[in-house]
């Protein structure tokens, strides 16, 4: 049941109106203009999930545990230095590559070249040449502009915690400050002391001296307060270092010391305010995750958390050297795991910085946790990331795999740790687990397990690939040894035993995508107390590199894991992704939208057929939820001949009873409790045909096929490319207001430079409905998700014309019988002849067989509506051979068609959501193209198809092979109030042949609008109220027929019956429609009326449920003539409803234009307990009533 009490003054905003009955006489109105206005209607009637209370409201809420999410946070030393990029010579991460990055075009690059090597600050005395650096050059704040020197309105520290980090007014060396400490020298004059301790450089411990002389000194000070860094150039760093500094000193100085360190102090001079506008990783990471910590009081989508960083113990015995310690060039440090697993070392893997898990099991949110947050932001913020100067040991490495291997320990939730206790170690004595990491037991509150298949995820960010990792089990370390779950060029061994140095061998893999394969697919709580299975999601967050440049060992763990990769390099990108995890976290994706039987029986490919399957994960955060279409097959072993297992050779057909839903390598598909599709048997996924969802985030965003449709002053629609560079048509359509394009452009990170026009902002909102990333770093990238989701929507394909054996016996939806003859039966005149049956291979066709043939070989593709405003269609195959041959000599015939591949061959945006669409780019997800679709093939006289040439002439009254169309009739359900009709004979969506839009329905702001509600209809599996009815014409080309004892002139027209649809006050939906198929025309109507005293008085209620439409005629078997002459359908408040018009419809003289049927009849066949108007004695009715004689 759906809640009313809300909304309660739009409600009464509405009543005035919908209380009335419905007219016709309105004056007439330029339909795209008045869109606007309608789709401010439509907001009264709640189209978004935040306002409405039905289905759609579980998506955004939360029952049962809290999902966990565990942060692992990387705390190894690299996490000092700012978010840099890799140049494209070098894939490491992370890199010092920033450092040789030189502006674009620098005029003292061409005179001085000696003086400027690799992007460093040249010897000059000039402000222009200090903008040296290239990619400090193109950083950008969060509004997308760069970095300010203005001492009146320095940049603040980001963090209110630390802010001490940094002062704007002081000069800092390159990563001299630590977790406890900034440091910083205050700036002074040219040749103070202040200024000599920042700028001259520093006298390292290991000899080498970076000092700088007078003139660099002052060259430093005027270029870090014109450009906020100085970078020395020429630095001395090629002379040999000391004896005995490393054990193998006939390696080049080039590899021992590069010519630019991150780790050089002096080397790179800041100021303060230049490290506020971009500041280093470790106060980027901190910053985040405290703020979401402390935003759980407050947010939709609570989680609990736990905190994880690396052992702050790392290699401590295993490495020693000089400071700065670089362990890729020292081959004592064995810092990666040993030959053989003893189990974990002392210093291997993480440390768990929270005090378990908050809030506490059984917190359905923070409220009441408000001491578990103080504690566990002040465990954060007291993280130790160790001192990249001190002596000894300074360097803390890297060890994912371990650290997530720890993780999975724990938020097992076994306190036993029977899995991981049982895991057999191949050297001495140790055991694979760690004793921080062991759950507590019940009733502790903090305990991560709190119910059985709780959802578990680990969020892992990181500024760098594995390093001193990888001691885990060797079963894991030989899988990844063998190639494992890794793909790409990183995979290969720990980066820091990859150096040659210690061999490289495969005693060190990447284990990292190993480990998240075992924990997201295999049960890590075996123990007899829970059931179900516990599992984790592994995401990854790459710190300092672009979405686009993500390793492949990062990569390769978030799939492996069952999760997603995201790249930050700046702290709005990283709060973004966090969002985004977190999004993916607490969302459930369901299928709701189940295949149409009629897709099952009329997919045939070969003996098998195909099945679309919906689903979509919610999201509180992104407007554009994820959606996916599946293609999967299905295997029936009497149409095969065979069993599915092929151990069973078994053939007596007696036994081949099994009918089996197969993925592409025809396994067995199954559902497991986490809502995956998995190979049945197996931990393996199942791998679908194809996914429409994916193959569309692969697609350039300017590269779709969209269109949309707009009107004339007579109401006529035109079909127009969606295209930004069409804003004098478009824009007008789109409702932007000053205010929203100002909202838009301050929601920008790249907003376009200058004024941001009224183009602009229109160019805006298209390109994120074609896909673009608008509000992200690079606003022409494809956004995610592209496909939104496919809710009440369910797919409906569109086959080619039906052979006439099929269509006869009615096991496919598209066709009826009478688009190529009437009932032997029928009660015709004798000048009406059968059609006769079609020979294949003969010349001898009729128009219909024409019409077949025409279009025998057209493309298959999927229609489907889906949440981000767009009715989709996608390619679902095209015949395996051409020209295609005919089988058999007479009935059936076949045609072999490929699967498809999923990819979109077009989408139409239908004209009322045009004005909606930006609600979802300020307003959140929106509820749009959510209804189900109709398809059927009509003959509509006088209208030509697409095979229609310039010699086409109508024959009146007679069926002309160009005469047939394919006519899709749409609704929006709970995103619009409107039904919409396209062409789609041609499936292709070809520019040159687009699908037509024909007619909307009810017109906009005509009077039918303000009476019909939210255009719902669940037609599938049943098939649509389309088809022919027959209306007297004074034509003398008509066709005499003799219904009930009368002859009547007639002709043949096919109408769509709608039904008046939902309202959650009931004040709307009170109606029915009966239209013209094709040109949209009312032709008859019915609705609620209070001063009527026939039945219209009785019709008090909604109708949601689609028109049953039969040929029924007098009862008789033998009296059906292929005509619909009855209608059924049931209102909400569970009354049936009967529609008679056996009779040949009569039209009434015109009024207003619009000439009606005034001969038809409808009554009340049922009401439920009409005794009581209680709603609870009145269930309602929402699906198509069913028709038996």
């Amino acid at each position: 049941m759906r809640s009313t009490d809300f909304l309660r003054l739009a409600a009464c905003a509405s009543l005035l109106a919908l209380g009335a009955p419905l007219r016709s006489d309105a004056t007439t109105c330029n339909a795209s203009d008045c869109l606007a206005n309608s789709a401010a209607v439509q907001k009264l009637q709640l189209t978004s999930s935040i306002e409405d209370h039905g289905d759609g409201a579980f998506f955004t809420t939360t029952s049962g545990q809290l999902p966990n999410v565990v942060f692992v946070l990387d705390n190894s030393t690299s996490m000092y230095e700012i978010p840099y990029k890799a140049l494209p010579s070098t894939g490491a991460f992370p890199a010092a590559d920033w450092m040789k990055d030189p502006v674009a075009v620098a005029p003292w690059i061409t005179s001085n070249p000696s003086f400027f090597p690799q992007g460093a600050t040249p010897d000059l005395t000039d402000l222009a040449s200090c903008h040296s650096n290239g990619y400090f050059e193109s950083l950008r704040d969060a509004k997308g502009k760069a970095y300010s020197n203005s001492t009146t309105n320095p940049y603040p520290p980001i963090d209110p915690a630390f802010t001490s980090y940094f002062d704007s007014t002081k000069y800092y060396r390159y990563v001299e400050w630590n977790s406890t400490s900034a440091g910083g020298q205050p700036a002074g004059t040219s040749g103070s002391p202040a200024i000599s301790q920042a700028c001259k450089g520093a006298l390292e411990t290991d000899g080498k001296t970076n000092s700088l002389t007078a003139a660099q000194q002052a060259r430093c000070q005027q270029c870090v307060d014109e450009a906020g860094y100085y970078i020395r150039p020429n630095p001395l760093g090629n002379a040999t270092p000391p004896p005995g500094t490393f054990p193998t000193p006939t390696l080049s100085p080039t590899t021992l010391r590069p010519a630019l360190s991150t780790m050089d102090r002096g080397v790179v001079v800041f100021k303060g305010n230049w490290l506020n506008f971009y500041p280093p990783k470790f106060l980027i990471a901190r910053k985040v995750v405290t703020d979401f910590i402390s935003a759980q009081s407050t947010t939709t989508s609570p989680v609990r958390v736990g905190v994880v960083t690396y052992d702050q113990a790392a290699i401590a015995a295993q490495c020693t050297g000089p400071a700065p310690y670089n362990p890729l060039l020292d081959p004592n440090c064995s810092i990666s795991e040993p030959a053989t697993g003893p189990g974990f070392r002392t210093g291997d893997g993480g440390h768990l910085v929270s005090a378990g898990m908050a809030p506490a099991c059984d917190a359905k949110d923070w409220k009441n946790a408000g001491t578990q947050q103080s504690a566990l932001i002040t465990a954060v913020r007291g993280i130790d990331w160790s001192d990249p100067h001190a002596a000894g040991i300074p360097t803390r490495h890297t060890p994912l795999a371990e650290t997530l291997f720890n993780v999975g320990q724990y938020l097992a939730g076994d306190p036993n740790n029977t899995y991981f206790a049982g895991l057999p170690v191949s050297a001495g004595s140790g055991i694979w687990t760690k004793t921080e990491f062991t759950p507590p037991a019940a009733p502790t509150a903090s305990r991560p397990l709190c119910a059985d298949c709780q959802q578990n995820s680990v969020i892992l960010i990181t500024d760098g690939l594995s390093c001193g990792d990888n001691n885990v089990p060797d079963d894991l370390r030989a899988s990844a040894a063998a190639g494992g779950n890794c793909k790409g060029t990183n995979c290969g061994v720990d980066v820091c035993n990859d150096k040659s140095v210690t061999g490289g061998t495969v005693v060190s893999p990447n284990t990292l995508p190993d480990v998240a394969k075992r924990l997201a697919t295999t049960d890590l709580n075996t123990s007899s107390s829970t059931n179900g299975t516990q599992s984790i999601t592994t995401h990854v967050i790459a710190l300092g590199v672009a979405q686009s440049a993500l390793p492949d060992l990062l990569v390769s763990t978030a799939i492996a894991g069952g999760g997603k990769a995201f790249g930050a390099t700046s702290l709005p990108e990283l709060q973004k992704k966090v969002s985004d995890a977190i999004t993916n976290v607490v969302t459930r994706g369901t299928a709701f939208s189940p295949a149409g039987i009629s897709s099952l029986q009329s997919t045939t490919t070969g003996g098998g057929s195909a099945v679309f399957v919906p689903r979509f994960n919610p999201s509180l955060t992104n407007p554009i939820w994820n959606g996916h279409l599946f293609r999967f097959d299905v295997f029936n072993e009497f149409v095969q001949g065979k069993h599915l297992d092929p151990t069973n050779t078994n053939t007596d057909p007696a036994s081949l009873t099994g009918v089996f839903l197969v993925d592409s390598q025809q396994k067995e598909v199954v559902e497991d409790d986490k809502g995956n599709f998995l190979q049945k048997g197996t931990t393996n996924s199942a791998i679908p045909v194809w996914d429409a969802g994916d193959k569309l985030q692969q697609t350039p965003a300017a590269s779709r096929i969209v269109y949309t449709a707009i009107a004339d002053a007579s109401g006529n629609w035109t079909t127009i490319p969606f295209v930004r560079t069409d804003t004098t048509r478009i824009g007008p359509t789109l409702g932007l207001t000053d205010a929203i394009c100002a909202q838009i452009q301050s929601s920008m990170t790249s907003p376009p430079a200058g004024t941001f026009t009224t183009a602009m902002c229109q160019q805006a909102v298209i390109d994120f409905v074609l896909g673009k990333d608008v509000f992200g770093p690079d606003p022409t990238a494809n956004r995610t998700p592209m496909l939104g989701d496919i809710f009440h929507s369910t797919p409906v394909l569109v086959d080619p014309p039906v052979d006439k054996f099929i269509c006869q016996t009615g096991l496919h939806t598209q066709c009826l019988s009478t688009l190529f003859g009437y009932s032997s039966f029928a009660q015709v005149s004798s000048n009406i002849k059968q059609t006769p049956d079609f020979a294949a291979g003969t010349s001898g066709n009729d128009s219909y067989e024409q019409f077949w043939l025409d279009h025998d070989a057209r493309r298959r593709i999927v229609l489907v509506g889906a949440n981000d405003g767009m009715l989709h269609a996608f390619n679902a195959g095209t015949p395996k051979s051409t020209p295609v041959a005919p089988t058999g000599d007479k009935g059936i015939r076949t045609v072999d068609y490929g699967p498809g591949d999923g990819a979109e061959q077009w989408a139409f945006i239908p004209p009322d959501q045009l004005p909606r669409l930006v609600l979802m780019m300020l307003q959140g997800h929106q509820i749009t193209m959510d209804g189900d679709i109709m398809v059927r093939d009509v003959w509509v006289d006088g209208k030509g198809n697409d095979k229609a040439t310039s010699q086409f002439a109508n024959q009146k009254f007679v069926k002309q092979p160009e005469e047939f169309h394919t006519v899709a009739v749409v609704s929006e359900r709970q995103g619009g109030s409107h039904f919409f009709a396209l062409d789609v004979t041609d499936t292709e969506g070809a520019a040159s042949n687009p699908p037509k839009m024909l007619w909307m329905y009810p017109p906009p702001c005509s009077p039918d609008e303000q009476v019909f509600g939210q255009s719902w209809a669940q037609y599938a599996p049943h098939a649509p109220p389309i088809g022919p009815v027959l209306l007297q014409t004074t034509d003398a080309a008509g066709v005499q027929r003799n219904t009930s004892g009368t002859a009547f002139l007639t002709e043949e027209r096919w109408v769509v019956f709608l039904n008046g649809g939902h309202s959650p006050f009931n004040t709307r939906g009170r109606a029915l429609a009966m239209l013209d198929v094709y040109s949209g025309d009312p032709i008859y109507k019915a609705t609620y009326d209070t001063s009527s005293t026939g039945p219209a008085s009785a019709m008090r209620f909604g109708f949601s449920a689609p028109v049953a439409m039969v040929d029924y005629n007098t009862g008789d078997l033998n009296s059906t003539d292929g005509f619909f002459d009855t209608g059924v359908v049931g209102d909400e408040g569970g009354q049936v409803w009967t529609f008679h018009f056996l009779e040949p419809g009569h039209r009434a003289a015109p009024v207003n234009g619009l000439s009606l049927v005034d001969n038809w009849v409808f009554a009340r066949a049922f009401e439920a307990d009409k005794v009581t108007s209680d709603p609870r004695t009145h269930p309602p009715i929402y699906t198509a009533r069913c028709r038996a004689r």
